[in-house]
């Protein structure tokens, strides 16, 4: 289990012991993130670790260090970006994003290759314009969405 700790500037990992975490957590970063994670939003993990920062930025960690990736070919950046998720297993190479903004699509779910590039996005005029978590099962291809304390579900593409 890992925690996005912005006020402590790091991301705190727990070991599980059996079916239990009976230690404190130890620290992701061995030293100062490279990075201050003050304004870290969200956080979601494949093997890497990617945060979401306020202004949209996402930058990818490997074991505690800054890892290439960029955001490309994405029509409208990120700009009210507030959630993202992976899959915690690494099967997947998709990497979605709850953003609000979007002059094209205003309230949308981005899908990124784990490399940073754009796949394709879901529009739901209106009903996103709020879009407050992501989550998804990918061996039901489904895409849950919390948009105004309401869930929608999605098939993935």
């Amino acid at each position: 289990v890992y925690v996005l700790a912005p006020d402590a500037d790091q991301i705190w990992r727990y070991v599980p012991q059996g079916d239990a975490y009976p230690q404190p957590p130890e620290p992701y970063f061995a030293e100062a993130p490279p990075v201050s994670l003050a304004t870290g939003l969200d956080m979601a993990i494949d093997g890497n670790v990617y945060v979401l920062f306020e202004g949209g930025q996402i930058l990818k960690f490997h074991s505690g260090q800054l890892a290439p990736f960029e955001v490309r070919g994405l029509p409208d950046g990120l700009e009210g970006a507030v959630a993202l998720v992976a899959d915690p297993r690494g099967e997947g190479d998709f990497l979605y994003v709850a953003d609000r903004g979007g002059s094209r699509c205003r309230g949308r779910v981005v899908a990124l290759a784990s490399d940073g590039q754009f796949r394709h996005q879901l529009c739901a005029e209106g009903a996103f314009d709020d879009l407050e978590a992501l989550a998804f099962d990918l061996p039901a291809g489904r895409l849950f969405v919390v948009s105004r304390g309401r869930l929608y579900v999605a098939r993935l593409p």
